[in-house]
Formats: C-alpha cells, structure tokens, sequence
C-alpha cells in the first residue's frame, strides 16, 4: 500500500485525461520475427500515439512548490545543515504493507530537525470538520487533510526511524512548518494564527538559522569530556543544539530515504509512484535490480524515414538510453531495444493496487 494524500474535489468536473497509456493486462511478448505488415502496424500504432499533456495548473503548481524548496535549499542549506526533496519516511518499519509519508523537505541543522510542507494553494482555505477545505477560483472544493495534524504524524515516523537507526535526537529538536507560497491564498484566521504556519520569509527562524560559533564549539568539547548518550544530552537540553554528531547521522539516515519514482510520457504529462517491475524487449526485471537515482530516456521510431527503416530491416521500433540497472549485463549494453508490448508494472498514490502503463507512450523513467 503506498501513502496517499489525494484530496477529494467537488463542484466543478474537469474533462477526463486521456489514459490510453494504461494497459488492462501484460500484453504478450511478440515474436522476434514479424512480417512486414506486422512491423507496419507496430509503427503505425507509434506515430499514431497520442500526446499527453500536463494539466496547466498542476504544471503550474508542481514549478512554483519546485523553486520554492529550491530557494529554501539555497539560502538556508550551509556546512552546518542539510536539507532534503520530497523523501519518503516508512510509517512503521516494522509493517511494510503501510506505506510511507511523503515529506516536501526536510532539514536537519545545528539545531532542529524540521519537517516542510511546500504548497502553491491559491483561492481561499478555511476548517472543515475532517481536515481543511480549499475553494478555488473558478468555485471547485478541495478537500485536505489537516496539514498541520498530518505533519505531527510524519515527524513521529521520522523520530521512530531515527532511532531504529541508531540516531538519537531530542523530541524536541523536532519541528514543522507548512509553507504557503501563493499570495493569491486567502488563509482562515484559525489556520494562518498557528505558529508553523508560514510564508516564505518566514523559515529561516524555523529553522534555527544563526546558532552561534560558541554554542557548537561547546557542543563539540562535550563531545570529546563525556560519553556519547552524556554529550549529547548536555548539547540537546543545556545548549539547546545538537551534536555536530548526530547532525551527520541524521542527514544520512534521511538521505538515505527514497522518493518516488517517476515516468515522463509523451507530451509533458509526469507519473509519481512505484516501480514494481520493468519489462524489456520481452523480460521481466524486478524494481530491486533498478538503481536509485537512475534515469533513463526512451526513444521510439515514430518518424517516417525512421520508421520505414525498422520495417524493411526488420529492427525493434525502441530503444532506452541511460543509466537505469544495478547491473548492466541485466540487459544488454546501455542501448537497450524496446518493443512495442514492453512495459512497467507501476502503482500510483490513490490506487488501491499497480497498472501497467505501455512504455510506447514513456519518454523518460527516473528511479527514485
């Protein structure tokens, strides 16, 4: 089960995308050698492919949250601190099956450890009796979970993984802020008064910017006169940071965390979940055997000249690009050939259960 914050809407209906890329079943793998009016078809099927446009507002939406945690990196990520992108922290290590929260940023200085959610919400946001319901311009309700509830619920999974990986910070080193970035929000009084919820301009404090020299420089000198559990509780409760120790660990246990994984179709369009497995010129390859971080481009023989060369020599109408496998001799080479029927096994946030999605319509998978 993957974690899921899908807001519910009512009041106006969008007209439905198109989901032509979604497969009902795993199509059957083709035989090595088509006839030419097979391969014709296959190429008719690519140049025919429709594009797959991003919604104008969510492309909207996902740039600006995009340069705002950007912005928040650059000005505020020193030698002293570190700041993550959309990481993924399990609910409970102990029970797989209950997937992960999603945090927009999470930063881990001299002094805290902060939890960031980034939004782009425009319209009016106001309380609702099961969370916070956001009114758009054009009328449409949008119904959100308390993000300031929710976000209590993710710093607790943080603290809880933390520990199980043998980092141990202070509960009250821990902290949240939501972070509205449209000045076209207009914020009800009971949610914009919480002190963790803020503008921009408004995260350096949170942060604990500006912890002094001295204070680390004594944080350091416990570190050295007294054992590690004795140091890090004089660092924590009487100088109020955390030990420049722990700061390392912390960011690399969070950095360890994952993100998601992501497919780019044709035209723009952007798929966020899970990768369960790849099929590739007819084999299978479980997500374990994909690298983290590992991208890789698709192209597709959908031109004329390109496509009437496939057909005539009878060559497979794909082919990926990139640095996408653990072990390259999986597939072979870094130029890896496509057909038509390959494609991911892929579950999506809201989606009781995966899809396959044709990689005919995919231009670019990144790992997360």
């Amino acid at each position: 089960m993957i974690d899921a914050d899908t807001p519910r809407t009512t009041g106006l209906v969008d007209a439905p995308e198109d989901d032509s890329f979604r497969l009902a079943a795993i199509p059957l793998s083709p035989e090595r050698f088509t006839t030419w009016r097979e391969r014709l078809a296959q190429w008719r099927t690519l140049r025919n492919a429709p594009l797959h446009p991003e919604d104008p507002r969510i492309r909207a939406a996902r740039l600006a949250e995009r340069q705002a945690r950007q912005r928040i990196r650059a000005q505020h990520a020193t030698q002293h601190g570190h700041i993550f992108s959309n990481r993924r922290i399990p609910r409970d290590s102990s029970a797989a099956g209950l997937g992960r929260y999603e945090a927009d940023l999470i930063a881990v200085t001299a002094r805290r450890v902060v939890l960031l959610e980034v939004k782009n919400w425009s319209g009016q946001l106001r309380v609702a009796s099961d969370g916070w319901v956001q009114v758009q311009r054009n009328g449409t309700e949008v119904h959100h979970p308390n993000l300031l509830a929710h976000n209590r619920e993710k710093l607790r999974a943080l603290h809880r993984h933390l520990v199980e990986h043998g980092v141990h910070v202070a509960p009250h080193c821990f902290h949240q802020g939501v972070v509205f970035v449209n000045p076209r929000l207009d914020i009800a009084a009971e949610i914009a008064g919480h002190p963790a919820v803020l503008q921009l301009d408004g995260v350096g404090e949170l942060l604990g910017d500006g912890t002094s020299l001295g204070r680390r420089a004594a944080a350091r000198v416990a570190q050295w006169l007294a054992s590690a559990d004795t140091s890090a509780a004089l660092a924590q409760h009487l100088l109020q940071v955390i030990p420049p120790a722990n700061v390392k660990a912390a960011a690399e246990v969070i950095g360890a965390l994952r993100t998601w994984d992501r497919l780019t179709l044709r035209g723009g369009r952007e798929l966020q979940g899970d990768i369960q497995w790849l099929r590739v010129t007819g084999k299978q390859v479980p997500a374990q055997a994909l690298k983290p971080g590992g991208a890789a481009d698709l192209h597709w023989r959908r031109g004329l000249i390109g496509g009437v060369h496939g057909v005539v020599l009878n060559q497979r109408p794909g082919s990926m690009t990139g640095d996408l496998f653990w072990d390259q001799h999986l597939v072979p080479g870094r130029r890896v050939s496509l057909d038509t029927e390959d494609c991911v096994c892929f579950h999506e946030p809201g989606r009781s259960k995966p899809g396959i999605i044709a990689l005919n319509h995919v231009e670019r998978i990144q790992v997360g």
